[in-house]
Order: structure tokens, then C-alpha cells, then sequence
């Protein structure tokens, strides 16, 4: 590994010390001066630099046989009712398990990285590739491939739109229930320990929700986090009983630290939201990347999706469409149609759900919303 990417690693391993009291300091491990140090050090960072993450993010419907069979109910015979989709989704849930989406990022810096995503669910489009080169950037599907300018992309078409989500995963993930910068402005008021158990309440500033993480003493060092639970929600009392669970730990020996690999919630009712699983999370190889971001050919192979199969470019740098169906390519101007090429709808939606610290509430809105009639 390069110097600048040991460097790099180095830093971020700063980042990765969950609940380790090394970084807090002289205080007593679990004690309120503890879990205010650890509330501090847990702020929302970028990505690292030279690092590859592999993570995949499942997306259950709420409900079971019953909520299917009311569904049906309301749908039968009516294509476009606006619950259609919530019912094709269950029905396609209750047999092949919930949606999901694998994510591996290849990520050198801002400007030179690799995000390849599978979805695993029916829908036209299996997989979405995304690369940064430089001035450079292009979106791969297996019908379309689409290049962009990365410095002044199409309002749908800037890539790093894709990556939004991703340091509110990592927070999760590195960083189990402790979530500083919140809009509701957080902070931790109490901790106890009885035993080898370990509980903090956080509040907000105006004192309307009440949050409590519980965990476990591990030795002289380590407290693992294993869930926070809405326990007070006076403005929105349905919050109640919403929970997210961090299990799944594993020590990473690279930066002697501890991490949660599984991130799950559930709402008050029970029901799973989304849960965010760490695959791999390791620093990238020498020129691991080199031939990731190389913008692949009709007649090519790329390394991750192997023989081209897209049938048209979109060109959004000088705004025209080429069709490559033909005996002969045919170029024509992009149309508005075109400049929005079909992908999933949720596809962006994670990166604006989980605003800081209450992700498995927010996830639950979203359900709760989506249920509704």
C-alpha cells in the first residue's frame, strides 16, 4: 500500500473507535463524561479516501398474508391505483424475500472512484455502474450507457448523488446509536451501568423526544451497543417503541476497533424497516481502480459486467442520443424522455431518509406513509 494510502487509513481509523475508551480520555468507561466523549467523536465524516466498501441495504414492505389480501382488495381491476405498486411489491416480497441492493464502491478520492449496484428484485434495469475520472463520469446500465460531465451534470444525472447515503451507513456501522449534528440537536443526559449492562438517554434540545441506547460491557475497554429505543416522542407519539438493533460486531484488527455490520429498525408496530449490512470495508489495492473507471465500448468488455450489452449512448455533454440497435449507429438530439433513463424510484431515496440519528424512525414514516391508503 502507498504511503498517502496508509496515511489516509490512518486517519480513518481515528473515526472507527466505536465505543473504545482511548479516545475518551481519563473517563470512567460508561459513565455520562464517557458517553458525551463518544457522542463527540461520532460526527458525520466523508468517505475515506483509498478505501473499498462493500455493503448491501435491504428494503422490506410491511405486512404479511393479511396486509397482502387487503391490498389485492383495493387494487383488483385497478391498474393504476396508487397502491398497485406497495401490492405487486409485498407479493413479490412474500416470495422471494425482501428487495435489496448490493453496493461495492471503489473510492480513491472525490474525484476518482467506482460504484457498482445490484438489485436484487424484477425490474427491467438489474444493475447501475457509476464512475468519476477526473473531468470525466459515466452511468452504466445494461441498456443504456450515459456520460456526463461530473462538474456540471444534468440535474438527474450527477453521480454523486448516488453516494449521499453513504456516511449516515457508515456512522451506523462504526459508530452503534451515537449520532451528534442532528436537526433535532441531540444530546446525551444520563448513563447508568448495572452490572455488565450499560444504558444512555439522549434528548433534544427542546426535550420532545427522549431517546435510550443500551449495550453491554465487554472488558475494561469495549461497551458494544446493541440498540436505541424512541422512549419519548411527545410530538409524534406513534414514534414510540421505534427501534434500531447494531449486531453483527466484528473487531477489525487494521484499526483496532470494533464495528456493528448489521444495522436494522423497527417500528413501533414491529415492523422491519431497512437494514444496512457491512460486507468489506478495506484500503484499495495499488491501481485497483484503473481499469474500473475506464468508460466502456460498445464492442468491450468491462471488468465488473463483462461484455457490453447497452444498446444506446446518451451523450449529456453535447446533448445527443445515439441508437445502436441498427446496421449503422443513428445520433439525434437527447429528448426530455430520454435525459431521464428508467431506474429504480427508490434508488436516491436512501440518502435523504436517514437524516442523522433517527434512521430507523424515518424509515418507519416512509413504511407507515406508503401503507396508508
Amino acid at each position: 500500500m502507498s504511503e498517502r494510502a496508509c496515511n489516509s487509513w490512518s486517519l480513518v481509523s481515528l473515526s472507527l473507535l466505536v465505543v473504545a475508551t482511548a479516545c475518551a480520555g481519563a473517563q470512567e468507561l460508561g459513565s455520562l463524561e464517557w458517553f458525551k466523549a463518544k457522542w463527540a467523536q461520532a460526527e458525520i465524516r466523508p468517505i475515506p479516501d483509498n478505501t473499498y466498501i462493500e455493503y448491501i441495504i435491504e428494503s422490506p414492505v410491511p405486512g404479511g398474508e393479511d396486509e397482502l389480501n387487503r391490498l389485492r382488495a383495493l387494487v383488483d381491476g385497478k391498474p393504476d391505483h396508487p397502491l398497485r405498486r406497495q401490492f405487486e411489491d409485498l407479493q413479490w416480497q412474500m416470495t422471494n424475500g425482501a428487495k435489496s441492493t448490493r453496493h461495492r464502491l471503489w473510492y480513491s478520492n472525490p474525484n476518482l472512484w467506482r460504484l457498482s449496484q445490484d438489485y436484487h428484485h424484477q425490474i427491467p434495469i438489474p444493475f447501475v455502474d457509476r464512475a468519476v475520472h477526473g473531468r470525466e463520469a459515466w452511468q452504466l446500465t445494461n441498456r443504456d450507457l450515459s456520460l456526463v460531465n461530473p462538474r456540471n451534470p444534468p440535474p438527474d444525472r450527477n453521480p454523486a448523488e448516488a453516494l449521499s447515503a453513504l456516511p449516515f451507513y457508515l456512522q451506523g456501522w462504526l459508530h452503534p446509536g451515537m449520532s451528534p449534528g442532528s436537526p433535532l440537536r441531540l444530546q446525551p443526559t444520563d448513563a447508568k451501568l448495572q452490572g455488565n449492562n450499560w444504558s444512555g438517554t439522549i434528548q433534544s434540545a427542546d426535550g420532545n423526544r427522549h431517546f435510550q441506547i443500551a449495550g453491554t460491557i465487554i472488558d475494561d475497554e469495549w461497551i458494544r451497543i446493541e440498540s436505541r429505543t424512541v422512549t419519548l416522542s411527545s410530538d409524534e407519539p406513534m414514534w414510540e417503541g421505534a427501534v434500531t438493533r447494531f449486531s453483527d460486531w466484528r473487531y477489525h484488527e487494521l484499526h483496532r476497533s470494533w464495528a456493528a455490520h448489521r444495522v436494522s429498525s423497527l417500528d413501533s408496530h414491529g415492523e422491519p424497516g431497512q437494514t444496512m449490512i457491512l460486507i468489506e470495508m478495506r484500503p484499495l489495492e495499488p491501481g485497483e481502480l484503473t481499469a474500473l473507471v475506464t468508460t466502456p465500448t460498445v464492442d468491450g468488455s468491462d471488468p465488473i459486467r463483462g461484455t457490453s450489452t447497452f444498446t444506446a449512448i446518451n451523450d449529456f455533454r453535447d446533448g445527443t442520443r445515439t441508437d445502436l440497435r441498427g446496421p449503422e449507429p443513428v445520433t439525434s438530439p437527447l429528448s426530455i424522455g430520454a435525459s431521464r433513463q428508467p431506474h429504480p424510484a427508490w434508488l436516491t431515496q436512501a440518502g435523504w431518509v436517514f437524516v442523522a440519528v433517527i434512521i430507523s424512525v424515518l424509515v418507519w414514516m416512509r413504511l407507515k406513509s406508503a401503507r396508508s391508503p
